[in-house]
């Protein structure tokens, strides 16, 4: 079977960390997205959910948003719009499909680049004051046992949210030293968490080289110009009976995403009229998209492999 999302594995020997929780490699790894991603600070946590979370809870973070309502693609994982509802505000859903294995614009001031990350994105996508927000989720193209970092040039916005991130408090060696500062959370990314990230930066760039050759590959035999590292999407009539077709053909497919103006959870945040919109712009583009394998482990025989069987599929 291809799968969809493959993972680097480690064998690593805990007992060579200065910390099982706060071990220094946090700190260095930290150091390590801010060179690759062109930022001069940044905070860890256990995963990019939560850094959101903190975000939005932060009084340092929110104080340019006015609105109560943060608007976002209803084509997302519904983790964004749970999020989003736990930290308080309100949520409006867009139309906008194209983000999917890229970015967005949460609000002013804060990308969510879950899907994303490019050496010097941060330098070249944005502002001084500006949050960047990764994921390090198992499937993402910086891997590790979750994870999330947020970065910025805004020391004050980055020592907040260290500081949130670590029950409210001041980080120091010795747990009596640490001074409390406002209330936070247990959010944290663990020494594990950074180690594993901190290796596969190591190999992202060599990892991206693979990948992009088989993107490129797939937009000239199939007609597309698609340029994400994290998914490759195709359109198909019926994506439920796709993926079944895939799967019968050895070929692990995914839907990225189901809407989400259409979850019951949610549905308190659109009226009649914007429903109605979002159907025809959202709701049916979601049932025609398909994602194909895209990962830096595929053989060039598997790549001729999927591209035939998308061919034939179409």
């Amino acid at each position: 079977m291809i799968n969809l999302f493959e993972f680097d594995n480690h064998i690593i020997d805990t007992s060579t960390f200065d910390h099982l929780l706060h071990g220094e490699i946090v700190r260095e790894f930290e150091q390590e997205i801010c060179e690759y991603v062109g930022a001069k600070y940044a905070a860890s946590f256990f995963s990019a959910s939560y850094a959101l979370y903190a975000i939005m809870k932060s009084e340092v973070c929110k104080t340019p948003w006015i609105k109560k309502v943060i608007d976002i693609p209803s084509m997302i994982p519904p983790v964004v719009p749970n999020v989003i509802v736990d930290a308080g505000y309100g949520i409006s859903f867009n139309d906008d499909i194209d983000w999917v294995g890229g970015s967005y614009t949460m609000t002013d001031g804060l990308v969510d680049s879950a899907q994303k990350l490019n050496r010097n994105q941060y330098a070249e996508e944005c502002d001084p004051d500006d949050l960047l927000v990764f994921s390090m989720y198992p499937t993402k193209p910086l891997s590790s046992l979750d994870g999330g970092v947020v970065v910025s040039n805004n020391k004050k916005k980055i020592d907040d949210l260290k500081s949130l991130s670590f029950y409210g408090m001041e980080y120091a060696e010795e747990s009596w030293s640490r001074v409390q500062k406002q209330v936070g959370f247990k959010a944290y990314m663990s020494t594990m968490q950074a180690t594993i990230a901190s290796r596969n930066l190591k190999t992202l760039d060599s990892k991206y080289e693979r990948i992009d050759e088989i993107r490129n590959r797939y937009n000239t035999e199939l007609g597309l110009n698609h340029t994400s590292r994290h998914l490759y999407r195709i359109n198909v009539p019926d994506n439920e009976a796709a993926i079944k077709y895939f799967n019968k053909n050895g070929i692990v497919t995914g839907i990225h995403y189901k809407p989400q103006h259409e979850n019951p959870v949610f549905s308190e945040f659109n009226d009649e009229q914007q429903q109605l919109f979002l159907h025809q712009q959202v709701t049916l583009p979601s049932r025609s998209t398909l994602s194909i394998p895209l990962n830096d482990k595929l053989t060039d025989d598997q790549v001729n492999y999927i591209i035939k069987t998308v061919k034939e599929y179409l």
